[in-house]
């Protein structure tokens, strides 16, 4: 084997390898990205379902009576990310607190110096944390897709509570801290309420606050973006009428020697994706997304959508973006032949990386009648 076969296949290898790298890149960006697009839908979802509650219970017997078992808890509260600062917040606080002011005469439950005082204090706090995020985790997963109504999250609360208590009080009566089972249920029971409930009030006020916060700067934006009229109404929807008409002229004039933009909008109706009709390779559908191939600084791109092709197809009906296939719609212009074989027409685009898009016999008379003219 000669040095310039032995290099280029060296190259090769490389090659090979940084495209399987660049694949890998790519089917982790897809995932990532349909994880956050499923994110936002359940997160717009309970948002939904939560204002759908609110209202049903504001209008219950025409007073305007929120009640507990009719209303659902803001998702803002129970969210992961919410969870986790209640939790943290709370575990730090029952530790500091337990050891700066030694509480409810905590001392004379077991008489012991402070070093070991702190370390009974840190794995009970620790016992009641792993406890505290399994059920929370259940929480999380139980109202992910239904919500979680005022009373039922009360409940849960509670429930957290007496398991906490139940396990301090097993613990004590093993070690024989304490004689009394029931005695020590009941003391357990209130000082652990006690304790838990003053960090999970102020980590609610905090999130409520922080909650109210953000849409106030929503709203702010909302009006800078979009400024209400104030005075003289009339002169200034004549002059918004002008101006209108200026910049439609304007834009007629610009896009006339540009190409054409098409647009792609998701399920919800957001605008996700704008791509030069020049540059649109293909579409394909993938599941309850679709799959945007197109051409950026040479290379085939690819943007996952959720959507479905019917939806696109709607979306891009005055363009020359094809259904050829139940799971493909082509961009006529890029197409560079169309070849029949024995497993199919097929259309090819000429691009390194695209593959033969398959023409089905459902929409054949319509790809071949666009081409014949």
């Amino acid at each position: 084997m000669t040095k310039e076969e032995k290099l280029e296949r060296k190259l090769a290898r490389k090659a090979a390898k940084a495209e399987r790298k660049s694949a890998r890149r790519s089917r982790r960006a897809e995932r990532r990205a349909q994880r956050r697009e499923r994110r936002a839908y359940w997160r717009e979802w309970r948002q939904k379902d939560y204002l759908a509650s609110r209202e049903k219970a504001l209008s219950a017997d025409g007073q305007g009576v929120m009640m507990l078992t009719s209303i659902k808890v803001p998702p803002y509260i129970y969210s992961s990310r919410s969870q986790m600062i209640i939790i943290a917040f709370t575990a730090i606080f029952a530790l500091l607190f337990i050891n700066i002011y030694t509480p409810f005469n905590s001392y004379t439950w077991a008489p012991m110096n402070e070093t070991r005082y702190f370390v009974s204090s840190t794995i009970v706090v620790g016992g009641g944390l792993i406890l505290v995020i399994l059920s929370r985790i259940i929480m999380n997963l139980c109202s992910r897709r239904r919500g979680i109504y005022y009373w039922l999250y009360i409940l849960w609360i509670i429930c957290e509570i007496g398991l906490m208590a139940i396990g301090f009080t097993i613990v004590a009566v093993a070690l024989r801290m304490q004689n009394d089972f029931m005695q020590a249920l009941g003391t357990s029971f209130k000082n652990t309420a006690l304790i838990y409930c003053i960090p999970y009030i102020i980590s609610i006020i905090y999130l409520s606050w922080r909650e109210n916060l953000r849409r106030l700067q929503e709203m702010e934006r909302a009006n800078t973006t979009h400024p209400t009229p104030q005075s003289g109404a009339e002169e200034n929807n004549m002059e918004h009428a002008e101006q209108e008409f200026v910049e439609q002229q304007h834009t007629e004039q610009v896009t006339h020697n540009q190409p054409t933009m098409l647009h792609f909008y998701d399920e919800r109706g957001e605008l996700r994706l704008s791509v030069g009709s020049e540059s649109l390779i293909y579409i394909e559908a993938a599941d309850n997304y679709t799959c945007i191939h197109y051409l950026n600084k040479g290379a085939v791109r690819k943007t996952m959508i959720r959507s479905s092709l019917k939806r696109i197809g709607e979306q891009l009906s005055n363009s020359n973006v094809r259904r050829c296939h139940r799971s493909y719609m082509v961009n006529l212009d890029q197409v560079k032949i169309i070849r029949r074989g024995k497993e199919g027409a097929h259309l090819e685009m000429g691009i390194d990386g695209v593959p033969d898009i398959p023409i089905s016999k459902t929409y054949s008379n319509d790809i071949l009648k666009w081409f014949i003219g």
